[in-house]
């Protein structure tokens, strides 16, 4: 089947997290993307370590995962955001 660039049926995202330590993998999916669902989906992660260890997210440089809140609420709960570099795949 070709690929297409015409989604008929939309689009969803997925905010996905693997934890070494446990080896599994998880996430949740949004119709659409914004900086509110992604602080919505690092909340979530966060509280899957209730230990209070730190926790190191990758993410790309997409410039919702950078707003004043977000990193501000990384700073306020250990949490570490590395941003891949632009043009990375």
């Amino acid at each position: 089947m070709r690929a297409t660039y015409h989604r008929t049926g939309g689009i969803a995202y997925f905010h996905g997290c693997y934890s070494l330590g446990d080896d599994t993998l998880w996430g949740v999916t949004h119709r659409r993307k914004g900086g509110d669902l992604i602080l919505k989906s690092l909340k979530s992660i966060r509280a899957a370590r209730p230990d209070g260890a730190p926790v190191c997210l990758i993410c790309d440089n997409w410039s919702g995962n950078k707003t004043g809140p977000i990193r501000r609420w990384a700073r306020r709960h250990d949490v570490e955001l590395c941003f891949t570099p632009t043009g990375a795949s």
